[in-house]
């Protein structure tokens, strides 16, 4: 099983809960490969069996790479590719985010979601994470392997 943590940054907090997210695959048998939006390619995105995108909640929804990243997912084709999906954020902010956006178009694509999306809070617009998201992030990456495994 291979996943592919897709992500964009703006100040690294996103990058940051990618690691860790990747950290909780891989101790549970899933090979995660973590790569930024904008150099994503194809074969990349055909090669995993499961996406794992993940971007700071911009303008209320993704970044531009991430949703360019998501273009080119849906375009290799989404069906049978089973996926995830995360932003960092204000704790206060109760929107769908990016990762709710994301998920919408994974799935109006025919991709199969595999768990709700999730949101991580920053403490301010540079970070850090709030305290105990990194720990988080972890287990997400952990009940994400299992449910890939499943």
């Amino acid at each position: 099983m291979r996943a592919l943590i897709i992500y964009d940054t703006r100040t690294g907090m996103t990058e940051h809960v990618g690691k860790a997210i990747e950290a909780g695959l891989e101790a549970n048998g899933v090979e995660a490969i973590m790569m930024k939006a904008g150099a994503v390619t194809a074969a990349d995105l055909e090669y995993a069996d499961a996406w794992v995108f993940g971007s700071p909640v911009h303008f209320w929804g993704p970044t531009g790479a991430a949703k360019k990243a998501l273009k080119a997912a849906l375009a290799t084709g989404a069906g049978g590719k089973r996926f995830a999906t995360f932003d960092t954020r204000y704790a206060g902010f109760k929107s769908p985010g990016a990762a709710g956006k994301l998920a919408d178009a994974l799935r109006e694509g025919g991709a199969m979601q595999v768990m709700e999306p999730s949101t991580f809070a920053v403490e301010t617009g540079k970070g850090p994470l709030a305290k105990g998201e990194e720990t988080r992030a972890v287990e997400l990456g952990r009940q994400l392997a299992e449910r890939l495994k499943g």
